[in-house]
């Protein structure tokens, strides 16, 4: 699915688009589906699986649907209960589409379940709740922001131990996300992007963040 997009609104609709590539002009965007997310809480999250057939939705009330996208359609795998009181704020899938993690803005944990909806893991960040949370691309470490942070904090996903703290903006981080950059004809870095309130974009060098 990794030209697909899933766009929610605030009725509880999401809608399943396919992106053509080359994408040329508007029309190269066209509509697969839409379904009704299960409340009229509003969509606040979606993220979508490059490896996977799944696609996810969070709501306003914390509820989290997988999806599967099935002959052009999507059809519900799991509806997940997460426990959160607060709106979904951010989800991501891991790279083999096998996992997602999942925070709220009013709840200090991480959680992360597979796509029957049973929670693999969590991981407390700090006292206050979660604004963003993303994968690296070799599933090793996650990476959080907590609601109105300036610091990022590194975690193993395996061990959910805490690797370390990236200081360097000076006021709130508003959006985190992996990217590969090439170094030469025949490598690549896999790098952290991160933005925020003081207008300034950086990368982060995540080679070899975890031993072993």
């Amino acid at each position: 699915s990794s030209d697909m997009l899933l766009v929610g609104n605030e009725s509880g609709y999401v809608s399943l688009w396919h992106i053509a590539s080359p994408l040329n002009n508007l029309e190269d965007i066209t509509l697969v589906s839409e379904n009704y997310h299960g409340s009229n809480a509003s969509i606040t999250a979606t993220a979508c699986s490059s490896n996977s057939t799944f696609v996810i939705s969070g709501s306003q009330a914390g509820v989290l649907i997988i999806w599967r996208i099935e002959q052009g359609g999507l059809n519900k795998n799991a509806t997940i209960d997460s426990g959160y009181f607060s709106p979904i704020t951010s989800l991501s899938f891991r790279s083999d589409g096998l996992r997602i993690a999942a925070c709220s803005e009013g709840d200090p944990t991480v959680k992360v379940w597979d796509m029957h909806g049973s929670m693999s893991r969590e991981m407390c960040v700090d006292n206050v709740g979660v604004s963003a949370v993303a994968w690296s691309d070799d599933m090793r470490t996650l990476v959080t922001v907590p609601v109105n942070g300036t610091e990022l904090v590194v975690w193993d996903a395996e061990s959910s131990g805490k690797i370390t703290r990236l200081t360097g903006h000076h006021k709130p981080v508003s959006c985190i996300d992996f990217v590969w950059i090439p170094t030469s004809p025949e490598t690549v870095m896999c790098s952290l992007l991160t933005g925020c309130d003081d207008c300034l974009v950086r990368f982060w060098n995540f080679s070899g963040m975890v031993p072993g």
